[in-house]
């Protein structure tokens, strides 16, 4: 469901409650700004992140670190080409 801003504003209770049972979208001028979704539905796009970020720790931890040093020298080098 895609409501205008003023329309939350005016109804944040009505909207909270239809957030627990579907994500709702906020437009403002005519755009999506924001979505507003249950606590619940957060928490668990929060713990799909964790995994993630988690597995991408456990590639690069089986590929290498570089030092901190080398980390250091790698952004510089980058830096000279912007």
């Amino acid at each position: 469901m895609e409501v205008k801003a003023s329309e939350v504003k005016n109804r944040l209770g009505k909207y909270l409650d239809l957030a627990r049972r579907e994500p709702v979208v906020i437009s403002k001028s005519g755009k999506p700004a924001a979505v507003l979704i249950s606590w619940e539905e957060y928490q668990r796009m929060r713990e799909i992140e964790d995994r993630v970020w988690a597995e991408m720790a456990r590639e690069a931890e089986k590929e290498g670190f570089l030092s901190q040093e080398e980390s250091l020298r790698f952004i510089l080098e980058k830096m000279k080409d912007v």
